[in-house]
């Protein structure tokens, strides 16, 4: 799953004023009578098979229009982020929104009140799980929403709403060890047979013995998984895990029957070093960089006006805009990477250079395109040498981490 929602070191959580000033709400009943009968839209994102949904509940409350943003991941942050905004601005909701769900993907769904309500309560269930911090502005509404995912029905009507369709048995089996190595069980009711997860008696489940086999102590992530067929609807998968700081090699072989999982076997898990994990992982970066005059403001405009899914992290020699599809369609490949929705990056330098790079020449060339060639730069002399680069290996993370603020110097240095 896309994680820079979730580890932003800046502050992420508040309730933010707009044009409207009122006292936030505290009285659970008015709350809960507005999400039901004042609402001008609830919907979250189509997700949840990733282990994260984006939620946003929109109503009137005290006499103004109050949105409700959130970020529910289920895997080991519950209510990881959370935003309530006064403002009838369409605009200002739209910002806050594309900052928060940039990187998620899939398509907005329509859900009741109750069922956003059960959403809420089975993420707030993860924070107390796993000792997760909640916002601090979510804690006022937490008692309106406690248990409200006891109501099996509901829950079950939210989670079909918020899990996608499956079009392929890659895809279905890409989700399926996604959620397992991730310790998310629930989705699993979507992805496997009833005799698979079935627990009869005092015997173990076939699900429970696969779960054992892959070693995990934690919820993990799957940064890569191969899929080969090797039968009728039969398939073997190579799967890289990290596991808190530990990689591994867990190749399983997964069988689909009525497109769910029937059975799942794990036939080898190893250990394998961070430096043999990063060769796995290794991609060529192509790199554009021009020299830019304009500010970090203008810049930061620019690509908010042009690109809608995207997160900026700042860091001591500029700031990293990464730029996401907008799907989740490489799921859907028999080569899954965790990286593959990443359309590229990129990393602007105030009033300096900005640097392009994707693993797509094609992509790194359209990003540049749309911002180089913009009224910003165009028409105001902002732009000056441009220079192209081809890399073996992913390049942009090194040079942030050098704190360098020249791309050409850090080059030199980095070839040696």
């Amino acid at each position: 799953m896309k994680r820079d929602n979730l580890n932003s070191k800046q502050s992420r959580f508040s309730v933010i004023e707009g044009g409207l000033k009122t006292k936030s709400p505290t009285l659970i009943d008015e709350l809960r009578a507005s999400l039901k009968n004042s609402c001008f839209e609830i919907k979250a994102t189509n997700t949840r098979l990733m282990g994260v949904v984006g939620l946003m509940l929109s109503y009137n409350m005290l006499g103004h229009r109050f949105t409700q943003l959130f970020i529910l991941d289920y895997e080991e942050y519950g209510v990881a982020d959370y935003v309530g905004l006064f403002t009838n601005s369409e605009e200002e909701i739209e910002s806050h929104a594309d900052t928060m769900f940039g990187a998620l993907g899939g398509e907005w769904v329509d859900i009741t009140a109750e069922e956003s309500w059960a959403l809420i309560a089975a993420a707030d269930r993860i924070n107390e799980e796993y000792d997760a911090e909640f916002p601090e502005d979510y804690l006022q509404f937490r008692e309106a929403i406690k248990d409200a995912d006891k109501d099996t029905e509901v829950y079950k009507s939210a989670l079909s709403k918020v899990c996608i369709k499956l079009r392929s048995d890659n895809e279905l089996v890409n989700y399926f060890i996604m959620r397992c190595v991730g310790k998310d069980n629930t989705p699993l009711s979507i992805l496997c047979s009833e005799c698979f997860l079935d627990n009869t008696g005092t015997e173990t489940s076939q699900y429970d013995k696969f779960s054992r086999g892959l070693k995990i102590n934690n919820p993990s992530t799957l940064f890569k998984n191969d899929i080969e067929k090797i039968g009728p609807r039969k398939y073997l998968c190579k799967s890289l895990v990290e596991d808190d700081g530990i990689f591994s090699l867990i190749v399983s072989e997964v069988r689909v029957v009525k497109d769910v999982v029937k059975s799942a076997t794990v036939i080898s898990c190893m250990e394998i070093t961070v430096w043999e994990s990063a060769m796995q992982l290794r991609r060529i970066d192509y790199v554009l960089t021009a020299e830019c005059s304009c500010t970090q403001e203008e810049f930061s405009k620019l690509v908010s006006k042009t690109f809608h899914t995207v997160n900026s992290h700042s860091h001591e020699n500029g700031m990293l805009y990464m730029i996401y599809r907008n799907n989740n369609d490489h799921v859907c490949s028999p080569h899954y990477r965790l990286d593959a929705d990443l359309i590229g990056s990129v990393f602007f330098i105030d009033e300096k250079e900005a640097i392009v790079c994707s693993a797509d020449p094609s992509d790194t060339d359209i990003i540049a395109k749309a911002l180089l060639l913009s009224d910003c730069f165009s028409k105001n002399g902002n732009i000056g040498n441009v220079e192209r680069f081809k890399f073996d290996d992913k390049i942009i993370g090194p040079f942030i981490d050098s704190g360098m603020d020249n791309f050409r110097e850090f080059i030199e240095f980095y070839k040696g």
